[in-house]
């Protein structure tokens, strides 16, 4: 699918919870295979500020490609700002 600037909340939902696209929903990830029982602070979490910016914060362009590209790169927190918009709730 060719990736538009605007995802519908269905979309957006797919692409979170597909297993092929998002590792946190594959089967094989299920296992826990690390130490999970130190405080939250003590682990790294790779995540990302401004996900929907093209560039800087104070005049770039809102886009799903730079939510794309950090989720690809590893990234597993992301920042979304969601709108009440004139057709319905709008997600950047």
């Amino acid at each position: 699918a060719e990736l538009n600037s605007k995802w519908t909340l269905d979309t957006f939902t797919f692409f979170l919870t597909h297993p092929n696209l998002n590792g946190a929903f594959n089967p094989a990830h299920r296992r826990v295979y690390m130490d999970m029982t130190r405080p939250l602070s003590h682990y790294f979490i790779s995540s990302s500020h401004n996900s929907y910016l093209e560039g800087n914060q104070l005049n770039s362009a809102s886009s799903v490609k730079p939510i794309v590209r950090s989720l690809r790169m590893g990234v597993r927190v992301i920042e979304l700002d969601c709108y009440d918009g004139p057709r319905g709730p709008e997600v950047y």
